[in-house]
């Protein structure tokens, strides 16, 4: 990464100016929306401070996985592959414990003595040219312990009251960075969830903000789209064919995009989209969005739409169907190709067996699954969690 200064707060700013103050702490809150979370803090800290090693941990190392830290060094800022996120040198390190949230330099901690006799400094320190250390310890709500940490050579010399007072300062803004950094990475992690379960079960899904521009398609609304098979996208805005189907669609898009500007409940519809001779009509749903009030001007999303091509059958997971139901591999196969859609003849074509074999693993599958024909059969089977 480049170590190109902040724009907004030079090394030597004055921070008893409030301007330079406030883009100090701004820096905090920026690093949560960087490619690598806090380098522009971290970097500017380093160099501040004459470190040769600034960094933050977010989750303490254990015997199954490492540390999780994000350091800034002469090679730039990056979440670390250090071997100090190894549980060895992790509990190794006894400059560790500290009160929470209060700044102190390695020496206030251990001592001078027991620092520099201890098998941590010599192993670890000594190496990387660190002589001197500070630091704080914090613990997010859910009692994660984060560590940050700041390191000089030998020829930087000591750490002063002003170098503490001046960590001391962040520590707090860091902890309640580092906590939101948390529930971001818990809502992104249910929106990939999310969106790979619609993508699972072959729906698509579109968002449009309140002037009607899409924002976000998943990969299976992409795909429809890209037929341009009654519903398009065009210069960002869907596009619907000349049709009283597509006409319809395109009213109800108004409506629902109106609808926002006024304290009414959500607005849902549904319409099915004609295609070109040979395929089956698209299920087009259209929700509204509960408004949520922002100031500052942005695109806001509104409408949701729900595109399904009934010509794309969900297959359950054969692996899924077989620990549900103590199905044999064979067994499982047949299940996720009847539920796919097949009628017997076309399961057994496609399979490779005769329909004497498949009677026979049927009578096996209906006795495991309680079903008591084929229809009912597909039934069970789509509606457990194989199909996701």
């Amino acid at each position: 990464m480049s170590n190109a200064e902040p724009d907004s707060l030079p090394i030597d700013a004055d921070l008893s100016d409030q301007n330079a103050l406030a883009a100090l702490v701004g820096l905090v809150y920026e690093g949560l929306l960087e490619p690598v979370p806090w380098f522009s803090i971290l970097d500017w800290l380093r160099r501040r401070l004459h470190s040769n090693a600034t960094g933050v941990v977010l989750r303490p190392a254990s015997m199954d996985e490492p540390a999780f830290a994000i350091n800034s060094n002469s090679r730039g800022t990056r979440i670390s592959s250090n071997i100090y996120g190894s549980f060895y040198y992790y509990f190794l390190d006894t400059f560790r414990h500290l009160p929470p949230e209060q700044v102190l330099t390695v020496e206030e901690w251990l001592g001078e003595e027991t620092f520099l006799n201890g098998d941590f400094y010599h192993e670890y320190y000594v190496p990387r040219d660190i002589r001197y250390a500070m630091g704080a310890d914090f613990y997010t709500d859910d009692e994660t312990e984060c560590r940050i940490r700041v390191c000089r050579s030998p020829d930087a010399g000591p750490f002063t009251a002003e170098n503490k007072a001046l960590l001391q300062l962040l520590v707090s803004h860091f902890k309640r960075s580092v906590q939101l950094y948390f529930r971001l990475c818990q809502i992104d992690t249910e929106r990939k969830l999310y969106a790979n379960t619609l993508n699972r079960i072959q729906l698509g899904s579109i968002l449009l903000d309140d002037t009607g521009k899409i924002m976000t398609r998943n990969d299976v609304a992409a795909e429809i789209l890209s037929r341009r098979d009654g519903i398009w996208e065009q210069e960002g805005s869907l596009q619907v064919s000349p049709t009283t189907q597509g006409r319809r669609l395109q009213v109800l898009l108004n409506k629902a995009l109106e609808d926002r500007k006024r304290p009414i409940p959500s607005v849902t519809e549904a319409v099915f989209m004609p295609r070109k001779a040979g395929h089956q009509n698209l299920s087009v749903l259209i929700k509204s969005i509960p408004r949520v009030e922002r100031g500052d001007g942005k695109r806001r999303p509104a409408v949701e739409v729900f595109l399904r091509d009934p010509e794309q059958k969900t297959c359950p997971s054969q692996d899924t169907l077989s620990k549900l139901f103590n199905l044999t591999p064979a067994e499982a196969t047949l299940c996720a190709s009847l539920a796919a859609g097949n009628n017997i003849n076309e399961a057994c074509s496609a399979l490779g067996i005769t329909r004497n074999t498949a009677k026979s693993r049927l009578k096996s599958i209906f006795s495991k699954t309680g079903a008591t024909r084929q229809s009912h059969l597909v039934s069970i089977l789509l509606d457990t969690i194989a199909a996701l």
